[in-house]
Formats: C-alpha cells, structure tokens, sequence
C-alpha cells in the first residue's frame, strides 16, 4: 500500500502542491499587505508610535504654503499717468473758461456770473461759496488761485491714488496747501476744486500680481516627510492632520490595492521562476523527476507556513519573532533530499518572500535586513551542509548558519547607525543565531515523512545504512563472508568512480554494500562462498544453475523492498547485472545443445537506469575480473578494465543512463587508481630453513590468498569474464 502511494503522490501531487503552495504564497502576502496598514479611527489614541516608512512628496502641504506664501503678497498697482493728465487739463480748462469769461467787457453782473459759472462752466460740484469766490476775485487771483490748485492735483495725482484711499488723499489737499497770498476765501476755493479733481488714478496690475506672487509660492521649498519622521506618538491623539499623513503614506488605506496588485505580481513572478529553475537544475541522482519536483513543492510550502507561523505568533503577541522565523527551513530540507541546486533554489526564493513578508517598521514594503539575515544564512548553511555527512555535522552546519544571520544582522546594524547595545540589539541578534538551528530542526523533523512518503533517501539516511552493524549487512557478514569482503571492495571501487564525475559516491557505496543481499539465500552457489569445497553446481544443469544466480537479483530486490530500503538501493541490486549474459553457464549450455539462443542466458534487467547504478555494475564486473587474476600486474589490471567497459558498451548495458562517454573515461581512471591502491606490489619474503608450525602458517595463508584471488573452483561469472557468480 505504501508503494502504491509513493507511486501515486508525485503524479497526482506534484500540480497540486504548486497550486496550492501559489494560493498560500499570495494569502500569506496580502495578509502581510493588511497588517501593514495602521488600525487607528480619527480622534482615538495611537496604541503605538508610527513613523514614516519611507521617503514622500507632500503635495497638499505644499500648496498650503505656497498659497500662503502668494497671498502675503501685496497686490501690485500701477500710476495712470493719463488719468492724471485728464484730471490737470480739467483744472485748466476750468480756470481758462472762468478767465475768459470774466474777461468780458463789459463784465456780466455779479450774479449772472456765478450762475454762469456754477450751471455751465464748472465741472464740479462745488460749495457756493466756491462759486461766489470765483466770481469776484480779480482775473490775477483767479490765475494765482490756478496755478496753487494744479500744483496741489498735481503733487497728490504723482503718488497715485487708489479707490480705497481716495478719501485720504483729498484730505491731503489741506495738509499740503502752500503758503500764498491768497485769501481765505480763495484758499478755501482752490481746496474745493483740488478735492474734487483728484480721483483714483492707480489700476491694479494683474500681471506683476501674479508674477509676484507666483515668484513667492514658488520660492517656498517642497514639503517631505522624511524616512523616519514620527507620525503620530504614543498616547497622542489622531487629528485630521496626522490621519492625513498616515493616508499619504499609504498606512490607512483600507482596500489598498496597488500593493495587493503588486504582492500578486511578486507570487506570480516567484512561481514562474520557481518552475523555470527546477527545470533547469540538476537533482540529486535515482530520484525521478515527478518526485523531484513533487519534494520540492511540498519543501517550498512546509517553509512558507513556517514563516507564516511566526508571522501570525508575532501578530498575536504583539512581539518581534521576525528573526526567529525558519527561514532557511525549505532550502535544508530541499538539501536534504534533492541535493544543494534545489536548496540554493528554495533558499533564495524564501529568502525575497521573507523580506516582503516579515516588516519591523509599519508600511515598510521591502525589509533588507531580513532578506540580508535569510540570504547570508541560507548560503552558509548550504556551504556547511554540502560536506555533513554525519548528524553532528547537521548541528555544525545549523550553527555555522545561525552565526552568518546574526553577522548579517550585525552588520547591517552598523552600516544602519543602528543600536547595538543591550537589549535592542541582543533581542535581534540572539534570534537571528537561532533561526538556523531552529530551521534545521525542524527540517530533520519532517524529513523521514518525506522519505516514507516519496520512497526517496537522504544522506543521513544513507549514513544509517551504511553502519557496518545494520542487520541487514551483519546478515551478509555472517551468512555470505565472501559476497561481504566483494561487496566492500565494489563500494570502494564504486565510490570513487562516483566522485570522479561528480555523481552521488554515497549512494554508489551503499548501493555496493547491498547490491549482492540476495546472494544470502542460497550463499554457498556463489563462488566467493564456496571457502574451496567442490562447487554445487558441478551436479546441477547449466539451466537449474542459471535460475539460481538469476535469483540472487530477484532475491536481493524482495529483500531490501521488505525491509523498506529506499527506492535507490533497491533500483541498483536491480539493475547491476542489467541484461548481460550469464557466460560459463551459456557456454557450458552449449556444450549440451549447441542450439541454445543467448536470450535465455541473459539477466532480465533492467539496465542501469542512473549514473550510480551504472557505476556499481561496471565496479562489481571490475572487481571480480580482477580478483580473478592470478598474480596481476598493472598491465593486467588495466587490460582488465578496459575490457570489461567495452563489452558494457558495446553489448549495450549502459545506453539506458545518463553516462557520457567522458565520464566513462573519468570512471575508468577511477577503477584504475583505486585497484593500484589495493593490488600494489608486496616483498616476496623468503623462506624459513626450518620445517615445521612456519611452513603451515605459509601454506595456509597462500591457500586463503588462492581462494580470495582465484574465486574457488568455478571458473566463470555471473554474466562476466570472471570467475565469481
């Protein structure tokens, strides 16, 4: 039943977990949107300090000031002169009429002349008195009386005068009466007239108003309210101008759309580059590319809901738990499993979101010191993770990482101006150290659930089954001695060629390890078992002998499948004989029936599928050719590497992987300097001139070194040029 969900999840899941992971990536961030607007009503008191978030441009205070500024200009006036000619020619002309007039001869009587006067040569409505002055003073007075009235319309009219002052100005004419000769009458006449030919003379100039005023607004400099500005303070009571700076930095908006709009973009943009890159980066080897991704997903959405965890506790709490959120959760546990592209993938993706999702400040809208802390921990914690190959290492890389955060967040503090001291920065620091151990936890936590539920393995787990004291290698040990000493010496071989092409070595070890498990049902029909006794298949037809090496790879694979190995390890002790054929036993079939086809000789397969499975089948056909050997020298090794990498190749066994022929090449070399290690050349001790207990020990140990390097008594293989099926 497990099988059937392992082979089920990634086909149905893999869609499903990306969906799912886009829906709560974009509720997570427009919940990050919502509580960054203040929850504040007009009139209430502020529950906390607010301070600008960032930089804006106050537009409306602006205008204020600069309308301000215009209005304390004075409206600019400008002198007619014309109006002021006007008004002297009129004074004039009123005096030549009144001259002439009197000029008759003979005169017109006195009252006849102040009618003429006063009804039609007067332009003003003057007193009577006036009118009687004017008609009986001399022709001299009345030239005198000219001349003072002009020069008093004149001097006023010069200084302009304006509507609103008109008053004022014709009371000037009293003030600036000049000293004359004059009688009083006269005097009080030519006041009469000067008050009355002086008007406004001034006109509003719209253009130097306006320009004036223009010049002032805009020698006002703009208003900004700066990153950092207190806002309102705690306690201080919300007015409509603290509402309205708050509205202008976007922190009361209640539906703000142009961050929600701007959020979606952001998750959409994540996913895209998301599916883009793990399209492109290489996973860790034996894991399909469904379940790959299907890991990945389930990875991605397992950290984003743990940063959202916090988030909300922070919400709940009223407390900082920004730095203490795992941000590095999904790219470990993506290490983890799929290798360290998938967690530097993950890592950096979180780590952006993070700086979206977690704000210190009100309103911010990118947190760097966030996205520096997530980042610099991530890419340490990757770096350390790369090398860990035991729990222990896990908790010095989790520890490494928690350092690089808080350095990150420490640095920052520096280049920030910002404080260092107990206890703001050690309320930062401390949690910013223990985000990583905390995210390693926690993805060591859920990793055996991702390995039951995908049939996939990590390291560690490959670490646990390589103890030499897991039960099912002690069985291998104790039941199978020989197929034990093989199975090491083809992990060895395995391993190496594995890091020469940068494959997954421990994988290729464990898989070594395992690989002959079937052969400890029947262990005495393997010639590396047979401890020099006459072989059992001497008594058996080459077809019975035949199903029973066959078996041990069908045998090997129900073995490790009910024991619950990973799906890597069974794949290998699968495919490491692939389809080849079984040779010593076609052979000896043909002796008896020269029409036997080869097919039936042939292993059922599958061929290797991967790069580790392939290494283990040419280091298990490497290793029993060589040991084969009896006394091999370099060149003999070497021959019997390259031959049994061209038979691979050319019988087709390794066209079902991934193996370039570089890398074959590479795995070649591999073969050669590890088997130069263990075939070196030893000093030929010479012999003891006594008989006795010594020429046993010799003896007996040439006989164990026969057995070990010439396989026994059954000279061919399982399918290869060597003596050990």
């Amino acid at each position: 039943m497990l099988a059937s969900f392992r082979r089920l999840v990634p086909r149905l899941f893999r869609p499903f977990v990306w969906v799912l992971y886009g829906v709560v990536l974009f509720v997570l961030l427009a919940q990050a949107v919502r509580a960054n607007q203040a929850t504040i009503e007009l009139g209430s008191r502020a529950k906390e300090r607010i301070v600008a978030p960032r930089t804006v441009y106050d537009a409306e205070a602006t205008q204020r000031l600069r309308e301000e500024a215009a209005n304390k200009v004075e409206p600019v006036y400008t002198v007619n002169d014309a109006i002021t000619q006007v008004q002297l020619n009129l004074v004039r002309r009123f005096y030549d009429d009144v001259i002439a007039y009197r000029s008759q001869e003979p005169e017109p009587p006195y009252a006849e002349r102040v009618k003429k006067i006063k009804d039609e040569l007067s332009p003003f409505s003057l007193p009577d008195d006036a009118y009687r002055t004017l008609a009986s003073v001399p022709v001299e007075t009345l030239r005198a009386m000219e001349n003072v009235t002009l020069y008093l319309v004149e001097q006023i009219l010069h200084a302009g005068v304006r509507e609103e002052e008109l008053e004022r100005a014709r009371a000037l004419v009293d003030e600036r009466m000049i000293v004359s000769n004059l009688s009083p009458a006269a005097r009080s006449a030519v006041q009469e007239i000067a008050r009355r030919a002086i008007v406004p003379n001034v006109t509003l100039d719209k253009e130097a108003t306006e320009a004036a005023r223009k010049k002032a607004a805009d020698s006002v400099s703009p208003v900004y309210i700066y990153e950092g500005d207190t806002i309102v303070d705690v306690g201080q009571v919300i007015n409509s101008e603290v509402l309205r700076k708050l509205k202008l930095l976007g922190l009361v908006d209640p539906f703000p759309v142009k961050p929600l709009a701007g959020m979606a973009l952001f998750g959409l943009l994540n996913l895209g580059a998301l599916h883009v890159s793990f399209r492109r980066i290489p996973f860790r080897s034996g894991i399909p590319q469904e379940t790959a991704h299907a890991v990945a997903g389930f990875s991605a959405l397992l950290g984003l809901l743990a940063m959202a965890a916090f988030f909300w506790l922070s919400e709940a709490t009223g407390r900082n738990f920004i730095y203490l959120a795992p941000f590095a959760m999904s790219s470990f546990l993506a290490t983890l499993i799929l290798g360290a592209s998938a967690g530097l993938v993950l890592g950096a993706h979180h780590a952006l979101v993070a700086a979206f999702f977690f704000k210190e400040r009100l309103g911010q809208i990118f947190d760097a010191p966030v996205f520096l802390v997530a980042l610099l921990t991530v890419g340490v914690g990757l770096y350390r993770l790369g090398r860990a190959e035991t729990r222990r290492d896990l908790v010095g890389a989790s520890l490494w990482a928690g350092i690089a955060g808080a350095f990150a967040l420490f640095l920052y503090a520096l280049l920030a101006n910002e404080p260092l001291a107990f206890p703001d920065g050690l309320q930062r620091f401390v949690p910013a150290f223990l985000s990583a151990p905390l995210a390693m936890v926690l993805a060591a936590g859920v990793l055996p659930a991702f390995e039951a539920s995908f049939g996939i393995l990590s390291p560690m787990t490959l670490l646990e089954l390589a103890n030499p004291n897991h039960p099912l290698l002690r069985k291998i040990l104790l039941e199978a001695p020989g197929t034990y000493h093989h199975s090491l010496m083809v992990a060895n071989l395995a391993e190496a060629a594995a890091e020469a092409i940068d494959a997954d070595g421990l994988l290729c070890r464990v898989g070594a390890y395992y690989h002959d498990v079937g052969k400890t049902v029947r262990p005495a029909y393997f010639v590396e078992n047979e401890m020099g006794g006459p072989s059992p298949h001497e008594h058996l037809s080459p077809f019975v002998s035949r199903d029973i090496i066959f078996a041990h790879v069908t045998d090997g694979v129900r073995i490790l499948e009910e024991h619950r190995f990973p799906k890597a390890i069974v794949d290998i002790a699968a495919q490491h004989h692939g389809t080849s054929v079984l040779r010593y036993f076609y052979v000896r079939a043909r002796e008896h029936d020269p029409d036997v086809r080869v097919e039936a000789f042939r292993y059922p397969g599958p061929k290797p599928q991967f790069k580790e499975a392939a290494i283990v089948m040419l280091a298990d056909s490497v290793e029993a050719t060589v040991r084969s050997l009896k006394h091999p020298t370099p060149e003999e090794v070497e021959a019997a590497v390259n031959e049994v990498i061209r038979e691979k190749i050319e019988d087709g066994q390794l066209g079902e992987c991934d193996l370039t022929m570089r890398e074959i090449e590479l795995i070649r070399r591999a073969f050669l300097e590890t088997l130069a290690g263990i075939f070196h050349r030893r000093i030929e001790y010479p012999k003891l001139p006594t008989a006795g207990p010594s020429r046993e020990v010799e003896r007996g140990g040439s006989e164990v070194s026969r057995e070990l390097s010439d396989g026994g008594s059954l000279p061919a293989s399982e399918g290869d040029p060597s003596p050990a099926p």
